[in-house]
């Protein structure tokens, strides 16, 4: 769909069923995921104009779920869950893995099985990605390059942040208090390896931070929110992460408000947004500093943009 949430354009056939996919960073093709007749979820690829839809790796009866694109579009990273030895036996705990777009290899992450990964996200370099184990509650974190792998702990499986130099690291998790839960914005710098926490230290309710998107401005950032203890929407706040000043840029209270993407120009930003009562369907909202307050785009979920 365009900017102004018109000409509709359909990539995939009614009868695939998307459950996850990611738009490369040029623009020219998606990658998503579909079920397949074994019971097993497999990586597709479609073009920007709906051609060329196919198989990208069949897995059989393997689950591949959650891709995501380097943004130079050389790789993929995907969790992969193994079937069970037997019908009805559980699938096993998602790893991750990457495929090479180039010369078609494909591989885990790591090679100790132990590391388990869900939901992997790049930095901006295309050389460091990022995953969840909810098992060891921890975000592993592996520089390709360099060989060098982090750990930060993270007990929400929460979306995380790269700052634009691919040097920092942001992500949420729960800390017990006194009174309570309450969720903390951590920031890690990663060539010192040392993280703290940016956002709620003091705070004296949990505002439950969740959704968050670093565009590719250094001072420019968004993160969902709870704006109210009574209140169980979230709201979508654009701030500087370095000054922690900033301006709230959806609160009305019938919705609710997450999944926030910034454009490749750090100046516009897509989101979902759902209204909490009576009958509804998902929407995409869009807001652009340049306007100031955020519209309605079109009706629909996960949003991504198409440069």
């Amino acid at each position: 769909v365009d900017m102004k949430g018109e000409n509709p354009i359909r990539l995939t056939d009614a009868n695939i069923r998307v459950i996850s996919f990611d738009a490369a960073q040029s623009g020219e093709f998606i990658i998503f995921s579909s079920t397949n007749e074994q019971g097993g979820i497999d990586l597709w690829r479609v073009f920007r104009d709906g051609s060329g839809a196919s198989i990208l790796l069949d897995c059989g009866r393997d689950r591949c779920t959650t891709p995501a694109i380097a943004p130079n579009n050389w790789r993929v990273a995907y969790a992969r869950e193994a079937a069970g030895p037997g019908p009805g036996l559980p699938f096993g705990s998602p790893r991750s893995c990457v495929l090479d777009l180039q010369n078609g290899s494909n591989n885990p992450v790591y090679e100790d099985q132990s590391i388990l990964g869900y939901n992997p996200s790049w930095a901006p370099d295309s050389n460091k990605l990022a995953s969840f184990d909810g098992l060891a509650d921890r975000i592993n974190l592996l520089d390709l390059s360099e060989g060098k792998h982090y750990i930060f702990p993270s007990n929400t499986g929460g979306p995380i942040a790269f700052s634009p130099d691919s040097n920092k690291l942001m992500f949420t998790t729960i800390e017990q208090k006194e009174d309570g839960l309450r969720t903390q914005v951590r920031l890690a710098d990663l060539p010192s390896n040392e993280s703290f926490t940016l956002i709620g230290l003091n705070d004296t309710r949990d505002h439950s931070y969740y959704s968050m998107a670093w565009s590719s401005l250094e001072n420019r950032a968004v993160l969902g929110f709870r704006a109210g203890e009574d209140q169980p929407t979230q709201i979508l706040w654009v701030f500087d992460p370095g000054f922690l000043e900033g301006i709230v840029v959806t609160n009305n209270p019938e919705y609710t408000y997450n999944s926030p993407r910034w454009d490749p120009w750090g100046s516009a930003l897509v989101f979902q947004q759902f209204k909490l009562r009576g009958q509804y369907k998902p929407e995409i909202g869009l807001w652009m500093s340049s306007a100031g307050e955020a519209v309605i785009l079109t009706e629909g979920l996960m949003p991504h943009w198409l440069p």
